[in-house]
């Protein structure tokens, strides 16, 4: 994870619907998903209702990181193309 400013930036792997991306979540310990495109804006934590999360006050920003792997699919349990 890096940080710009006050926000963390968090890699986020294009699914294979063209539709989200999956991002790790290393306080949920599993992937969140957000409607592409990845834009400058920070995005709100999928972290509710868990207080503690400390993306739930700053948000967090998106880095591009290509394709999800067979590995992430998986493990974000998303559902492979038909």
């Amino acid at each position: 994870m890096a940080v710009v400013g006050l926000i963390p930036v968090l890699p986020a792997y294009s699914a294979p619907d063209g539709v989200h991306l999956l991002v790790w979540c290393a306080h949920c310990r599993r992937y969140h998903r957000h409607r592409a495109p990845i834009t400058s804006a920070p995005r709100l934590a999928h972290c509710a209702p868990d207080s503690a999360s400390p993306y739930n006050c700053s948000g967090y920003k998106l880095l591009d990181a290509g394709p999800a792997t067979p590995a992430v699919i998986r493990d974000a349990g998303f559902p492979h193309p038909r």
